[in-house]
């Protein structure tokens, strides 16, 4: 990446209705476009100054089309595509007889998810299912990556958002390729293109990284004054383990399949203790072992009339998968990258923190593989050092088990 880092120029920022289009791109002030894996849609504040009430001559009334464009020196663009949802924070600057405010954006698929409500029955695969609804009750005209799903299924969505139905689709799905079957659904960028993505939390982490981040060991090191682009300007981290999620999610499981029809019921106790999970022997001995009666899920049993959906199979991999997905986060600050976005992943390299003097080694614990959860980009005034960067949230998967 050539240029200053934490450098921006905003390509393109366009307000386009029936009525007209309004070119803001000269009157950008700051932006922060907020992305996750866990809520789909991207949302967008754009700061902008108005000298001339381009507003008011536009008539905005809310149907309009938000275009934003903007790079890095050397990369890629960020390409957005949005729905005007709001105009907040409307500033006079006094003599200078100018108003600054804050254009709210949203993607469309927020808006469709709002007007229409889904009444309809399913014969199909899960993946197929989340397709129509990303085409037809969504009206996306935006890619989607699908990570296909097992077993055809009857599904009948009463009266569901489309949001909430692919809530209740994710909780059913379970994955042909990845035992977790903990699916997301979501928005991102790949290509420079808007994206969606249905896919499980472990295909995602299987990926190969798109960049390495390292935190300088200098002492009294100035993160602003010409670091590279890969320097972690700052970091935190919120959880790096939790004793009672291990025994919520982890350890024996009773799974109760219950018949409906008969009442009948058989259960099975299974460990969900995964060989990837930071559990300790000692842990396990303690507090999974001689459990006489563990947490209980319980499971309808696939009748003649239902297809088979492997659920009662599958719970135990999920709860596995989460008492690892759960135990150890982290966020950082890094210089803006724009093709930094949800559900890549990016290693991380922190130095350890128990020597002053000497060679410094990398921290064990938190240095790796993590995974991007949210990201907020954030454009500052052109004042500020560096302009443009991204606060990142992450999660580390790839614990290996401690033997003691």
């Amino acid at each position: 990446m050539s240029g200053t880092v934490g450098d921006i120029s905003v390509d393109t920022l366009l307000v386009i209705s029936t009525r007209g289009k309004l070119d803001l791109a000269k009157s950008f002030v700051g932006a922060s476009v907020y992305e996750s894996i866990f809520t789909p849609g991207t949302i967008c504040d754009i700061i902008v100054i108005d000298s001339l009430d381009y507003i008011k001559e536009l008539n905005i009334q809310g149907d309009e089309t938000v275009y934003f464009k903007f790079k890095v020196p050397g990369g890629v663009i960020a390409s957005f595509t949005f729905h005007l949802n709001a105009i907040e924070d409307i500033q006079s600057l006094g003599a200078q007889k100018a108003k600054m405010y804050k254009l709210q954006c949203i993607s469309k698929e927020i808006m469709y998810s709002k007007r229409e409500e889904i009444q309809k029955a399913y014969n199909g695969l899960h993946s197929d299912i989340i397709k129509d609804i990303h085409n037809n009750f969504l009206k996306s005209e935006k890619p989607l990556i699908v990570e296909n799903t097992a077993t055809p299924q009857n599904i009948l969505i009463p009266s569901y958002t489309p949001f909430k139905a692919i809530s209740m689709i994710k909780k059913r799905a379970v994955s042909r390729e990845n035992k977790s079957s903990l699916y997301t659904y979501f928005e991102t960028r790949e290509n420079e293109e808007q994206t969606y993505k249905f896919v499980t939390f472990e295909k995602l982490y299987s990926a190969n990284t798109i960049k390495t981040f390292k935190q300088s060991d200098a002492i009294n090191a100035d993160p602003y004054n010409i670091l590279p682009d890969d320097n972690i300007i700052s970091f935190s981290i919120p959880n790096q383990l939790s004793s009672i999620e291990k025994i919520r999610y982890g350890g024996p499981r009773k799974i109760t399949q219950l018949n409906f029809t008969t009442q009948e019921q058989k259960s099975n106790i299974i460990d969900t203790v995964n060989t990837d999970s930071k559990i300790s022997k000692n842990f396990i001995s303690e507090f999974f072992d001689g459990v006489r009666n563990p947490p209980q899920s319980y499971i309808p049993v696939d009748i003649s009339q239902r297809a088979v959906t492997k659920i009662p199979e599958t719970a135990h991999n999920i709860q596995a998968y989460l008492s690892i997905l759960m135990q150890n986060s982290m966020r950082i600050r890094v210089p803006g990258d724009t093709s930094l976005a949800p559900g890549f992943t990016i290693e991380c390299i922190l130095p350890s923190r128990t020597s002053l003097t000497g060679q410094v080694s990398n921290d064990s614990e938190m240095s790796g593989k993590f995974l991007i959860t949210r990201i907020h980009h954030r454009i500052a005034t052109l004042i500020e050092r560096p302009r443009y960067t991204c606060s990142i949230e992450c999660v580390k998967i790839n614990y290996q088990r401690i033997e003691e």
